[in-house]
């Protein structure tokens, strides 16, 4: 089980890690089929959501959100790319196939309680 890369690449307050397909020695729970075409992977707080295609990745939550912080599993199956739904906000990232760890990134607020970073 291992991080195939030193650092992770990013959009807003997603970091994506790839990692070996042994990785996660915890099964999760697939995301919920909502009827759309993405996942999203985080929700902006201004409505501009991070979304994965669904036709080319399967997602899968390890570690529910707590105290703001999550972890997914992406198994990426063909070259996608994920997209912030806000015009003018991240630019797409591209994601090549293999195995992803995705981490919602924590902030420690003004009031002393941990919460999901805001991008």
């Amino acid at each position: 089980m291992s991080y195939l890369t030193e650092r992770p690449i990013a959009q807003g307050e997603l970091d994506f890690w790839l990692v070996s397909e042994d990785h996660f020695s915890v099964t999760g729970a697939a995301m919920p089929d909502d009827g759309e075409a993405s996942y999203i992977l985080a929700h902006s707080e201004q409505g501009h959501h991070h979304v994965l295609d669904r036709a080319k990745a399967d997602v899968t939550v390890i570690r529910p959100e707590s105290e703001g912080f999550r972890i997914l599993r992406a198994l990426v199956k063909e070259p996608v790319s994920v997209v912030n739904l806000n015009p003018t906000g991240h630019t797409n990232l591209p994601l090549s196939p293999g195995v992803y760890e995705i981490r919602t990134r924590r902030e420690l607020g003004m009031d002393d309680m941990v919460r999901r970073s805001q991008d």
